[in-house]
């Protein structure tokens, strides 16, 4: 006999509860951008996630205009991250580097919205949500139980936190035995930051397969660096301070000097072990009366995935520039745009890159600052880097030493 849908959920609810933990792959896709990964959930959370395939062709998008992802597809593919309740670490078996990002960094094409992994919604599905039966199924030769969701509430205000719900409505396609939701179908809300990155009408699409209702072992939510692996620790510090955490010169002087101001703490990624590290700081130029000026700079004596991207895209596509002993190239990334988006951005994303004497990569991403400004504040980088005399730092440190 087929129980009331009401009492259906609330056994599905009940079950998620007394879960202990989960394995399964996960497919999540939105219109053509698709993921699939491997998943291994702890009820305390922690979670470790072997990426097989990815596709965003929104991150794509972000990538040729202004190089901000960390990774896209092919460089996903084949990662994993380890999540421990604490710090996300991120694995490359391809190269040997591992990087530890603060708090819960898993990397999904739905945005701002953590996905993997997550079912959290079913411990108060019943309290959040109207629920109507959609009948009953099957999908891989086991019976399902089909429940439409609706919020009762799109906001909630409560004495010490907000809750908002993304979405329109949603469909739960539940194993009739097991009652783990093996299939999820979203329709965001559309004033869900979710819809910005969502075609009209097109839903998000959850799918888990392969699943074993069992907690995964410690050794899978323990992260082992093999011995010749390269670890790159995160760290938000303030710019000000961010020179003196690095294992190489950073001279920002001439931002200082050409109105600039930091917009957030400087994120730097080090390799202690090895002196390696790179920076990333976000500065910013008001104009009374007009648009700000932006600025992001990136350096370091290693180039990470995204740094490396921005190298080869102003070796194939950029023009070369001319610095003191050594030259840049510089790339006018809103060029090969269409003209809808070049007009929406209201200033051009120009871009300059050099590799020092010293071994040390710069990038410079202005908007809305020319490419005759960018190429003097490298020229001010270079020359106030070097002493009065005319040596660079590094040859009065082995001078030094020598005596």
């Amino acid at each position: 006999m087929t129980v009331q849908i009401s009492e259906f959920v609330r056994q599905a609810a009940a079950a998620y509860c007394s879960l202990k933990g989960f394995h399964a792959t996960q497919t999540i896709s939105l219109g053509e951008a698709k993921m699939e990964a491997a998943v291994h959930v702890a009820a305390s959370g922690r979670m470790h996630v072997s990426y097989n395939s990815y596709h965003d062709p929104l991150a794509q998008l972000e990538d040729e205009l202004a190089g901000e992802p960390e990774f896209v597809d092919d460089d996903l593919a084949g990662m994993s991250a380890t999540y421990d309740g604490a710090h996300t670490w991120v694995q490359d078996p391809r190269t040997g580097v591992t990087l530890r990002k603060i708090g819960r960094v898993l990397y999904s094409p739905i945005r701002g919205v953590a996905a993997l992994g997550e079912l959290g919604f079913l411990r108060t599905l019943t309290q959040d949500f109207l629920v109507r039966d959609e009948g009953e199924g099957v999908s891989a030769g086991r019976p399902t139980r089909i429940v439409a969701l609706r919020p009762k509430q799109r906001h909630r205000s409560l004495l010490l936190k907000e809750e908002h719900f993304p979405v329109r409505k949603a469909t739960i396609t539940f194993d009739a035995e097991t009652l783990f939701p093996e299939r999820i179908e979203i329709r965001p809300s559309p004033e869900s930051a979710v819809a910005l990155f969502a075609p009209p009408d097109v839903p998000i699409v959850i799918h888990y397969s392969h699943v074993r209702l069992k907690p995964p072992p410690e050794a899978r939510l323990r992260v082992e660096l093999p011995s010749d692996s390269k670890l790159f620790v995160e760290d938000l510090v303030p710019v000000a301070q961010a020179a003196d955490r690095l294992p190489f010169p950073l001279y920002l002087d001439p931002f200082s000097a050409a109105g600039f101001a930091p917009r957030s703490q400087a994120l730097i990624a080090s390799d202690d072990a090895h002196a390696r590290a790179y920076v990333t700081a976000s500065l910013e130029r008001k104009a009374a009366g007009g648009r700000p000026a932006g600025l992001t700079i990136r350096a370091g004596n290693y180039l990470s995935r995204n740094m490396s991207r921005r190298r080869s895209k102003l070796s194939d596509q950029g023009e070369a520039v001319e610095l003191p002993a050594q030259r840049g190239r510089l790339l006018d990334r809103t060029e090969r745009l269409p003209a809808e988006m070049q007009a929406a951005l209201q200033g051009a994303l120009i871009e300059l890159g050099w590799e020092d004497d010293s071994g040390i990569f710069w990038f410079l991403l202005g908007e809305n600052v020319d490419a005759s400004e960018l190429t003097s504040l490298a020229h001010a980088v270079i020359e106030g880097a070097r002493t009065p005399e005319g040596h660079t730092r590094e040859e009065d440190d082995e001078a030094a030493g020598a005596s």
